[in-house]
This record gives C-alpha cells, structure tokens and sequence, in this order.
C-alpha cells in the first residue's frame, strides 16, 4: 500500500514558496522569470488545489515563531480537510 504522509506534503509546498519568494530577485538577475513565475504558478495552484491555502497563507504560516507551534497548525489544517496522516507499513 502506498504511503501518505500529508503532513510532509504539505510543509514541502510551504517550504517551497517560501524558497519561491527568497529566490525571485536571483530569477530577475538571471533573466529567467517566466519561467521561474511558471513553475512558482504550478507550486501554488497545487498548493491551493490539493490544501485549500495560497502562498501568502503559506509564507504566514511558516513564520510562526516556535516550530512545535508551526507542527501543531498544520495538523489542524490536515485535521480540517479530513487528511490526517495514514501512514501504514508495507
């Protein structure tokens, strides 16, 4: 059976806007913004699609202070939608 880890999920997505964001002044640098803005487009639409939060959520919520706090808002927000982890050996 195939793993899901949601939890990890979605602080990938979360961590990957925020990479997004840190790294769209070297995107200009370079010359390469559209398609940097593509691919930070699809990070966000899959982002919204699949957890129901956009960037701006994202980039909030990361900044929480206190990391067992950051933990604790992303199982709730998992709770909400129905998507508790269920991870389940092989």
């Amino acid at each position: 059976m195939e793993d899901k880890d949601y939890e990890k999920a979605l602080d990938s997505v979360i961590i990957g806007s925020m990479y997004f964001r840190q790294n769209l002044a070297a995107a200009e640098e370079l010359e390469v913004t559209e398609p940097y803005n593509y691919l930070g487009a699809k990070l966000e639409q899959a982002m919204l699609d699949q957890f129901g939060m956009t960037e701006d959520q994202a980039i909030d919520l990361f900044k929480t202070r206190k990391r067992e706090d950051y933990t604790i808002e992303l199982k709730a927000i998992l709770k909400e939608l129905g998507m508790e982890n269920e991870v389940r050996s092989k």
